[in-house]
């Protein structure tokens, strides 16, 4: 089942009017949009709906409304950005006292642990107890530990190479056992200027 979307501009509208009559397309799509899907999941078909577009007029103004969305959703998102910076700041501000407060507290907390000397105290709020640190590596001189270890102290990854099999396919034409190559989908690229 095919649904053509007959657009046709209001017959009174001035040529000038040309942002009415696109916002009335928009209106007419996401109408036809919705009632196909209606369709669909009443039926249980995953047919997905679009618009009938088939003059190059037509084309040039579904284009330009792809332009216009592209520049509202880029408005839309500049506006969310600086109100994120706005919020981030204002949580900066709000919290960074609170951080020092709570160091100053802690730190005071850390001190009479200390002095008890004990490894943990239980308290009433809560229980404060020395945590050992983690031992770890810190290699300081890379090629110098590289030349001088052992191999059982160095880790080799062995990986496949996917840019070097996709230059010898495009070589040679051979598919490397335990590969294939694979091409994703063509797709229509939507270009505004």
């Amino acid at each position: 089942m095919t649904d053509a979307l007959q657009v046709t501009p209001h017959p009174d509208a001035p040529p000038s009017d040309i942002n009415d009559w696109l916002w009335s397309l928009d209106d007419d799509l996401e109408r036809a949009a919705a009632a196909a899907a209606e369709r669909d999941q009443a039926s249980g078909s995953v047919v997905s709906w679009m618009p009938s577009i088939d003059t190059a007029a037509l084309a040039d103004k579904h284009l330009y409304q792809v332009k216009t969305i592209r520049g509202e959703r880029a408005a839309v998102e500049r506006h969310a950005a600086e109100l994120h910076a706005r919020i981030d700041a204002w949580l900066a501000r709000r919290t960074s006292g609170l951080e020092r407060r709570e160091a100053l507290h802690s730190a005071g907390l850390a001190a009479y642990l200390i002095s008890t000397g004990r490894s943990s105290v239980d308290l009433v709020n809560g229980r404060l107890k020395v945590v050992r640190g983690r031992e770890r590596v810190e290699v300081v001189d890379t090629d110098r530990f590289l030349a001088a270890a052992p191999e059982a102290l160095v880790r080799i990854r062995r990986e496949p190479d996917k840019g070097a099999i996709l230059q010898h396919y495009r070589q040679t034409g051979e598919i490397v056992e335990g590969t294939d190559v694979v091409r994703g989908d063509d797709r229509v690229s939507v270009t505004t200027d």
